[in-house]
Formats: structure tokens, C-alpha cells, sequence
């Protein structure tokens, strides 16, 4: 049975060859009760990781610190009899350090404590070491080996992440992000929120492409990461902003769900802001439109003040947008926003000039009635037919036929033709419909029943 450090070793990835084989070896040392060696070779393991990612750095490139003093401590670390020394003392350097401690003093202290307790288990001074000492030493390294990094943990991390997305196209290693990740939740616990804020900054400024069709899976394996720290630290910074909400919803639709789900007071908060972004055509995405107010609508229908967001988005619909928004939506999605009066609501909000009628009214709306009648025919496909709504469009017809006939202008004989034409369209394209309401009234729908009767 694996213990929980192998375990961590192993989803961490932390350890590259030759330290994980030093690990693996340490671990059968413990097993069998061999504890000062099991200490030894963890500890070996800690040094050689900490070597490794000096070994690896890349000075030329960042110019972090001057060539000469780089290449000094690279050349003593490749020699044999002298990293380990080398590495003690470029940890512990004051002036210009490699490593940037945030709390140096502590972290200066715990390193020479286990330092000490390695040189006395090498030195055979009588240092008793039992199961308790390596497991000690096992919690210390889960809490720190991600602050042993040359700059220093939180600004290496982030040029790991920023370069892991550079060379995503050419270098996809998914056991090398956990492991970003995994030392991510370390250098900012109980804060991973403002890493992700950070970085995404920093995104622009390394002319870095956010989020595209190559990178998504990145991301996908964030917000999917066993680590739940890390996902909700995400969808938190993601939340705050309509911008990125908006951007990552094109990737992922259910992220707006998750963030709901981590916060409620998202819904009273910003839900009808956020709709409002993406109805103001942000960035080409308001025909998500429609597909968020189902999402919502069909999981928190108690908590939404439907009408309240169509009014704050009546810019949703412009010209053509709302044919764009509905052809998004599968025929279940249409259906339950029909069921929800959804179609009906956006007509009596947006669309409400159809039903402004006269003569004036109908010159003001000019461009409306010449441009977006195909638009009011395909709501009025979705909506549900009723006796109320059967006598509002009869009654409007009528006033629409008594005004062309008293029309000199020829203008304005025109947009009423328009109007007709389109109340001709929705009787027609919604006649079963229609019939089974005017068969079940003894209400007069004359206008609408001669509209049904020429056809």
C-alpha cells in the first residue's frame, strides 16, 4: 500500500530522475525500518531538486543577475565535491540573493535546522532519527520545495505558467502543469484567487494569447484540477470580471454555473451586469445571449428577475441578433424558453413598436419596419398563443386597416402595407395553433379569422 507521501510524489511530479529514484530508495528504507537512512536520502532527494533547478535556469535569456556570478555558481555546482556546499551558500546569501525568500529568516532557520540533523545523521554523531524525524522532515518538504526556486517561488512559478503557455504548441506535458499547479497552491494558500488575477495580466504584457482553440485545454485542465483550491481560485478571479466571465464562456458554458455555485450572491450581484456586457455585443458575444438566460432560467428559476434583465438588455437586440441568438439554441432550449414566456416578454420589451401603429408612430420606427419585421415573425414562432394575445393582435390589425385606408402619403401607405404583410406572416406561420384557441372562444376574432380564411 502506497504511502501518503508516494502518493503526493507521484501527483506532483516534483521529483525528476535521479531525485525520485533517491525518493523511491528512501521510501524502501522506511518501510523496512532503516530511518536514518530513509532520512538521508530524502534529504539527498530536497538538495539534488534544488541543484536541478539552478542547473535549469535559464540566466541568459532572463539577465537576472549578472554573467559572470551565474556562470561562478553553475561551474561549482556541476563539480562533484563541491554543489552541496555551493548550494548551502547560495540559499543562505543576504546580498543579491538567487533565492527570494518571503519569509527569509524562517525559511533560512528551517533549512539549517534539517541541514544540522543531516550533518549529524552523516557524521554519525548519535542523532537519534525515527519515523517521526522523516515524517517531519516529508511535511516540511510538501510545505517548501515549491519556495526553493531561483528568483524566488512566486516569481518563478510565474514565468513556469506564462512559459508553459508560450510552448504549449510544441511542449504539451500535463504531469509538468500539475506540478505548476501543485506549487501554485503552496505559494499562495488560502489566496490563489489573486495569483490567477495577476497572471492573467501578465498574459498582454508577454503578448501571450489568452484563451484560443490550441490553449483551451489548458484551462479545461485547471478548472478540472484535483486540487480544488486551484479550480475555485480560478473561477473566482474569472467571476470578478464580465470581461473574462464573457471570454471563457465561449470556451467553457458551464463556467458560469461554477462560479454561481461557488458564490449565489452572484445572481443578485452581478448576473444582470454580466448579461447586460454580453447584450452590449462584447466582443462578438452577445449571441450568447439567449443561452445564458436559459442556463440560469433552468437552475435558479426562483432567483431570476426575468424581467428586470430583459429591460437592462434591450441592446441584445439589434438588428439580425436575435435570428443569431436563436439559432445557437437546440429545439429543447427553444422550447423552454417558449414554456417561460421568454419570446413573448422580449416583444413586449424590445420589439414593442410592432404594436405603435398610426401613421406618425410608423414613420418615426422607419427603419425598424423596413428592416426587422423577419425578425418579429420569428419570435412570434416561439411564443404561445393565447385568447389575451389573439385579442391584442386582432384589435391591432384593425386600427392597422382603418389608418391605410385614410393614408395619402405613400410613404406611409408603405410601412402599413409592411405592417399588414407582417401580421399576415404570424397568423399564417402559427394558423393550427391559433385555430384551436378561435374553435375553443366565442370571442370575435374577425380580422385574424379573415387573415386565416384567404390562406
Amino acid at each position: 500500500m502506497k504511502l501518503e507521501i508516494e502518493k503526493w510524489v507521484d501527483e506532483t511530479g516534483v521529483f525528476e530522475s535521479v531525485a525520485k529514484k533517491t525518493f523511491e530508495e528512501a521510501i524502501l528504507c522506511y518501510k523496512v525500518g532503516a530511518y536514518k537512512s530513509a532520512f538521508i536520502m530524502s534529504y539527498l532527494s530536497f538538495k539534488l531538486t534544488i541543484k536541478q533547478r539552478f542547473l535549469q535556469f535559464d540566466n541568459n535569456s532572463t539577465q537576472s543577475y549578472p554573467t559572470d556570478t551565474w556562470n561562478s555558481i553553475i561551474k561549482k555546482l556541476d563539480n562533484d565535491d563541491k554543489w552541496e556546499e555551493t548550494l548551502n551558500q547560495t540559499i543562505r546569501r543576504k546580498e543579491e540573493p538567487i533565492i527570494k525568500f518571503m519569509n527569509r529568516d524562517k525559511m533560512i532557520t528551517d533549512y539549517d535546522y534539517w541541514r544540522n540533523i543531516r550533518n549529524s545523521c552523516a557524521h554519525a554523531k548519535g542523532e537519534i532519527i525515527d519515523a517521526s524525524t522523516v515524517e517531519s522532515f516529508w511535511n516540511y518538504l510538501k510545505s517548501n520545495l515549491a519556495k526553493f526556486y531561483v528568483l524566488g517561488g512566486k516569481e518563478y512559478i510565474t514565468k513556469e505558467f506564462l512559459d508553459y503557455f508560450r510552448y504549449f504548441k510544441v511542449h504539451k506535458e500535463n504531469k509538468d502543469l500539475d506540478r505548476i499547479l501543485n506549487d501554485i497552491s503552496i505559494l499562495y494558500p488560502g489566496n490563489i484567487e489573486k495569483f490567477f488575477c495577476e497572471i492573467i495580466d501578465n498574459f498582454e504584457k508577454e503578448s501571450i494569447d489568452l484563451i484560443n482553440t490550441f490553449n483551451s485545454e489548458i484551462w479545461e485542465h485547471i478548472i478540472n484540477f484535483k486540487n480544488i483550491d486551484i479550480k475555485n481560485g480560478f473561477l473566482k478571479c474569472i467571476g470578478k470580471s464580465d470581461y473574462l466571465l464573457i471570454k471563457f464562456y465561449s470556451f467553457f458554458p458551464d463556467i458560469l454555473i461554477y462560479i454561481i455555485e461557488l458564490d449565489r450572491k452572484f445572481i443578485v450581484d452581478r448576473l444582470n451586469d454580466f448579461l447586460h456586457h454580453v447584450a452590449r455585443d462584447h466582443y462578438n458575444m452577445n449571441k450568447y445571449f439567449l443561452e445564458i438566460l436559459h442556463q440560469v432560467i433552468y437552475l435558479y428559476n426562483e432567483n431570476i428577475e426575468i424581467n428586470d434583465i430583459l429591460e437592462n438588455c434591450k441592446n441584445a437586440f439589434q438588428t439580425n441578433q436575435i435570428n443569431i441568438m436563436i439559432e445557437y439554441l437546440n429545439e429543447d432550449k427553444l422550447l423552454f424558453l417558449k414554456g417561460k414566456g421568454i419570446f413573448k416578454k422580449i416583444i413586449e420589451i424590445s420589439y414593442k413598436w410592432i404594436y405603435e401603429l398610426d401613421a406618425s408612430s410608423q414613420y418615426e420606427q422607419f427603419d425598424k419596419w423596413e428592416n426587422r419585421t423577419d425578425e418579429v415573425i420569428l419570435l412570434f414562432t416561439y411564443i404561445k398563443f393565447d385568447i389575451q394575445l389573439l385579442q391584442k393582435l386582432n384589435n391591432k390589425i384593425s386600427s392597422l386597416l382603418n389608418s391605410i385606408e385614410s393614408r395619402s402619403n405613400v410613404y406611409s401607405s408603405h410601412n402599413g402595407y409592411i405592417a399588414k404583410e407582417m401580421f399576415e406572416k404570424i397568423i399564417e406561420n402559427n394558423k393550427d395553433e391559433i385555430k384551436k384557441i378561435i374553435d375553443n372562444s366565442n370571442d370575435n376574432f374577425d380580422n385574424i379569422s379573415n387573415i386565416l380564411n384567404k390562406n
